[in-house]
């Protein structure tokens, strides 16, 4: 799903009744993601449950899919990764609105 960060601005979308800054944080998100080219990165964010977690992954894995393209949900600001942890590899996802930092190389990227 391409989001127009304009249009977030100007207040005329906001996806999956998320707020106006929940859109904008998940639009900055997705944007950092895109920059970081499918390279491996550090993602730290908060669960559901409240607790902080940090998952080395990468976008752009095209493993174990039909046709190379991922069919995960993206609605909600979910954001579907591929989690490397050896042996334990697998698509794992996160909401984009609670990513607190993405480290990609020596780049830092820090979101409130």
């Amino acid at each position: 799903m391409k989001v127009s960060i304009k249009k977030f601005v100007q207040g005329k979308e906001v996806p999956n009744g998320m707020t106006k800054k929940e859109a904008l944080k998940v639009a900055s998100v997705r944007a950092t993601l895109d920059l970081c080219e499918g390279k491996i990165m550090k993602v730290t964010f908060v669960k559901k449950g409240g607790e902080l977690s940090t998952m080395t992954c990468r976008t752009d894995a095209s493993v174990g899919l039909k046709g190379g393209k991922s069919t995960a949900n993206k609605k909600g600001g979910q954001i579907t990764v591929y989690k490397m942890a050896g042996v334990n590899s697998s698509y794992r996802s996160f909401y984009g609105q609670n990513v607190i930092k993405i480290e990609c190389g020596k780049q830092l990227a820090v979101f409130e």
